[in-house]
Formats: structure tokens, sequence, C-alpha cells
């Protein structure tokens, strides 16, 4: 019951954190604008400063009916639904982090603190990813206000929680075979992940752009792919990177075929990497180095 519990608690931080969320989604990209600047939440249209009341996630939005009470103008129903991927994805990992975890939070002073930040870790990287994609959608870019302190950020959790990377390859062999201090192992881990994470991406970039003479990859996406290896090592960010290609691949076909457009914003493709990782990076990892070679083996095999 401990999981459902947690879950619920998440699931209601997260439409809090969702509202936060749309607050940076718009200002990030706008010049003149931060996060905490102007400090109220206001009308885009009519410049009204909202009320508590209005700013109530998801509930503030249906109350209000959709559209803001100074200037009637309509109130996309992308802030809800930001506000509500934010809960179902905190409630989610809280659930699963506690059943795969049970002991988590019982376990001394210590070990219950590196579990927070284990936890805490994946929540961040899922409200980035709500973040990136919709920043991405609308204006083709990934701020540095998100990339750049990320990867600063990610460093210094490594050391923090080196159960951060209990599942990076890196981490594994110099903690475990090797036998390094598992705070160094940890950092030397984010360290790898964050140059993987940037130098495959202005490779496949560079490749890219002498294959279709202009800009194949933007350095929004170099630097985002940077801070995902800083929080999940070297192997982790190249399976995000990997996912990110079938997903776009998939999906730039889906998109040309609609509206004849070649070019996609790849950071949401990234995003859904990031996630799809962190829900099931070893059941994926399993299918791509097991399932899948030993299927191809017995159909070739007969």
């Amino acid at each position: 019951m401990a999981e459902f519990a947690l879950a619920w608690v998440l699931g209601v931080f997260g439409a809090v954190i969702g509202s936060f969320l749309n607050v940076a989604i718009y200002r990030l990209p706008r010049e003149g604008m931060s996060v905490f600047r102007p400090l109220r939440s206001f009308c885009p249209q009519c410049e009204r400063t909202l009320p508590w009341y209005e700013n109530l996630p998801i509930l503030g939005w249906l109350l209000l009916g959709g559209r803001c009470r100074g200037c009637k103008i309509s109130i996309p129903s992308r802030y809800v639904v930001v506000e509500v991927l934010a809960a179902l994805l905190f409630a989610f990992f809280g659930y699963r982090f506690l059943s795969q975890h049970p002991m988590a939070f019982q376990e001394g002073l210590g070990k219950s603190l590196e579990s927070t930040i284990v936890l805490g870790t994946g929540l961040l990287l899922a409200a980035v990813c709500l973040v990136v994609t919709y920043i991405d959608l609308d204006f083709k870019i990934i701020p540095d206000e998100i990339t750049w302190p990320g990867m600063a950020l990610g460093l210094i959790l490594s050391v923090a929680a080196p159960l951060i990377h209990d599942e990076s390859w890196v981490y594994l062999k110099l903690a475990g075979n090797l036998g390094w201090e598992r705070h160094l192992a940890a950092l030397t881990a984010s360290f790898a992940g964050l140059a993987c994470g940037i130098l495959v991406v202005l490779m496949v970039g560079w490749l890219g752009s002498l294959a279709f003479r202009k800009e194949a990859m933007g350095l929004g996406d170099v630097k985002y792919m940077g801070m995902v290896g800083a929080l999940l090592g070297a192997d982790g960010v190249l399976l995000v990177f990997f996912l990110g290609c079938v997903t776009g691949a998939i999906g730039g076909l889906i998109h040309r075929a609609l509206t004849g457009e070649r070019y996609i914003a790849f950071g949401p493709y990234l995003s859904l990497g990031v996630l799809l990782v962190l829900i099931g990076r070893r059941e994926i990892m399993t299918f791509f180095l097991e399932t899948w070679p030993g299927f191809v083996r017995s159909i070739l095999l007969g």
C-alpha cells in the first residue's frame, strides 16, 4: 500500500510542478522573461495578473472553462495536458520506484537520502522532458537555461547519490570489477556519459550535414544529450539517442506525409527516449541484446 500512497502524493505534487512547467514552457524561449520574472502569472493577451485560485493545477483551467476571466481569450488545452502528464509521470515513477526498492526509505539516513535523490532525479528528468518537448515543438530550440545547469547538476547528483548509476556499465565496471570508491566511480561515469552524449550527437550531426548539405542537428540537441548522459551514463545516453532516432524516423515520415515538411523537432523524440529508458532500461537492453538476436537466429536457422 505504500506504493499507492507515494503515487498519490507524487501525483498531486506532479500536477503542481506541471503548473510551474507551463510557466517555463511559455517564458524560457521569450526574451526578457524568466521563470521568476515576472513573479506572478498573467494572461498573455490582456496581461491581467491571475489570482491564486485561477492558477490551481488542472482545476483552475476547468473552473474557468478554458477561457481568461478578463478578456475571454481561449486558454490552450496544452496547459492542463502538461499538468495531467506531469501528475501521471510523477505518480508512475513513484509507484515503480517503491515497487522495485521496497526498503529504499528504511535503510538508515544515508541510504534513504540517496534513494530520495535517485527518485528525485527521475522526476527531474521527466519534468525536463515535458519542457523540452513543448519548447522544441514551438520554437525549434532547447534553451541553455535547461541544459547547462542540467549538466552541472548531473555531475553533482552523481557524486551525492552513486546509486543513480547502478545500471551504468562504466560505473559497474569501475566500482564492481576494479574496486573504485563508489562516489569517484559515479563521477567518472557521469563525465563519461556527458562526453559521450555530446560527441555522438555532434558526430551524427556532422555526418548528416555532409549528407543533406544543411544543418542536421542543432546544438540544443547536443547539449541536451550531454545533460542526459551526465545522469544516465554513457550506455544510457546511447540507448536514449538510438530510441530517439528510431522514433524520430517514424515520426518524421508521418510528419512529412501529413504536412510535406522534411524538418522535425528532434527534442520530443529524444525526450521520449529518455522516458523509455527511465521506465524500462533493463528490459530494453535485454530485448536488443538477447531477445531480438535470438529471434533473428531462430529465423535464419529455421
